[in-house]
């Protein structure tokens, strides 16, 4: 099965950012029809947002404790030189879980030990690119079930592809067969 994608992204008429209070909801702040310019304005956004809660009453305050991620380089991008010497601090970095993408076993270990953990396929998707190649997913998607079980601790049937409902495995009762669709 390949992933294809579709949406639609809600626009306004006048092609300009709507940012304003709900007039049912006071504590509800609207922020729609943000198009391209979107990313390269989010901080004024951000700076304007903020200006309009603090007239609305939220205190609001700096925080000095705020901890960023950061992210690791990928194997796919280490030199000959610096792949060959991850591998023999940790052979989990020569083994290959994502062939198109070429994520390794360490990397998928990375991402389910890291604060937040993924906890979904898709979450080792935004961290690591697993199913984000040309096999959609094909080749990790055999083996990464397993994975998740034995160093996530997430077992097989509870594995979610996103969020609630969207199983990866179902058990075999809970396959519909063909009769019973029909």
């Amino acid at each position: 099965m390949i992933t294809t994608f579709s949406g639609v992204r809600p626009t306004l008429p006048e092609r300009d950012f709507l940012i304003v209070f709900s007039p049912s909801l006071p504590c509800v702040l609207h922020l729609a029809g943000i198009e391209s310019p979107g990313l390269t304005a989010c901080f004024g956004i951000a700076e304007y947002v903020g200006e309009l809660l603090a007239r609305r009453g939220l205190p609001l305050w700096e925080r000095n404790d705020f901890r960023l991620r950061v992210p690791s380089r990928a194997f796919r991008e280490c030199s000959l030189e610096e792949r060959e010497r991850l591998i023999r601090e940790d052979p989990d970095w020569g083994k290959i879980i994502c062939r198109c993408e070429e994520v390794t076993l360490a990397e998928v270990k990375r991402a389910l030990r890291a604060n937040p953990p993924a906890r979904t396929l898709d979450g080792l998707k935004r961290r690591v690119r697993v199913f984000a190649g040309r096999c959609q997913g094909s080749f990790c998607g055999m083996h990464l079930p397993r994975i998740l079980e034995s160093e996530g601790g997430i077992p097989v049937h509870g594995l979610r592809k996103s969020g609630p409902g969207s199983f990866y495995v179902l058990r075999r009762d809970e396959v519909a067969t063909y009769a019973e669709v029909r």
